[in-house]
């Protein structure tokens, strides 16, 4: 606007302010733990405690972060060389304790390949025993007890013979499960499967003299087979029989105990001697070894 009747100007003064930063949308925060703990795959859960307040009740580590795989070795303190015996066709665990039990997990397992072969290098192991973990628990002493058991549902039930056993440690597996069979590259012992190498058919005459000889793996003076009625009703082998309803009738000896063996090119043949087969029928044999029984011998004797 002039004044004073001269021409005049319009000058335009700009008045400038320094804007802040953006707030960052990311950050990165340094957690420590005051100790790594046993080995093992974790489930990593995250909370923010400006929006849910103090982080003192798990509930409120509401959002999933990722995963912490925590690492170790074996050692020869927490895998000594073991032997596990198990009955052929027959259901088998066995049971780790102490500081090996304390830090295996549920992803880590066992699996069982030809003594000849070596842990970590067969190919496909997939045909033999595979044992994973049924449970983990802390017993009164203090001690640690991890329980593995193969095929837990008895799908598939393994023959008699020697396999090595070899163990996979998940922990240090790079998605931390145990799926190849070169990731079981540890050598903890021998699984030994005892029992009947086939099964097979025997044919007694009727009031004459009954014995009964059976080939198998690992066998020995000392286990017994019973007889028991071979029809829909009857519980099978291995069923608890307190009153003995099922039990196979018309023979001295039922159960038998097996007195000496024969070595063959495939393991022995041991022998039983039921006495005189009184009784005409059919039966099923169950076979008991004693090294694999609860109470030993004696357990072959009931």
């Amino acid at each position: 606007q002039g004044g004073n009747g001269t021409n005049g100007s319009l000058e335009l003064v700009a008045s400038t302010t320094t804007a802040m930063p953006p707030e960052p949308l990311h950050f990165a925060g340094d957690f420590q733990l005051s100790s790594a703990g046993q080995p093992g795959l974790y489930r990593i859960c995250y909370c923010k405690s400006s929006a849910m307040g103090p982080c003192n009740d798990p509930a409120a580590f509401a959002q999933y972060a990722g995963y912490l795989n925590i690492t170790g070795e074996i050692t020869s303190a927490m895998g000594e060389q073991q032997t596990v015996i198990c009955l052929a066709l027959s259901p088998c665990r066995f049971n780790i304790t102490g500081v090996w039990a304390m830090q295996i997990n549920y992803f880590d397992g066992f699996r069982a390949i030809p003594v000849a072969e070596a842990c970590g290098k067969a190919t496909d192991s997939s045909s033999y025993p595979y044992f994973k973990m049924e449970k983990k628990y802390r017993l009164a002493s203090g001690a640690w007890r991890g329980e593995f058991s193969h095929k837990a549902g008895g799908e598939e039930l393994y023959r008699a013979g020697d396999y090595r056993l070899c163990y996979c440690q998940s922990s240090l597996t790079t998605d931390g499960e145990c799926v190849s069979p070169a990731q079981y590259e540890h050598d903890v012992g021998l699984l030994n499967i005892v029992g009947a190498r086939t099964s097979k058919q025997w044919t007694c005459r009727q009031g004459s003299f009954c014995q009964l000889t059976v080939p198998g793996w690992r066998i020995a003076p000392g286990d017994g087979i019973r007889l028991v009625n071979d029809h829909a009703r009857s519980p099978g082998c291995g069923r608890a029989d307190p009153k003995d309803e099922w039990l196979g009738a018309g023979f001295d000896h039922n159960p038998s105990v097996g007195n000496h063996t024969v070595e063959t090119s495939s393991g022995l043949e041991l022998w039983f001697d039921l006495g005189r087969a009184r009784g005409a029928g059919t039966w099923r044999v169950c076979l008991c070894a004693a090294v694999t029984a609860k109470s030993g011998q004696s357990s072959c004797r009931e």
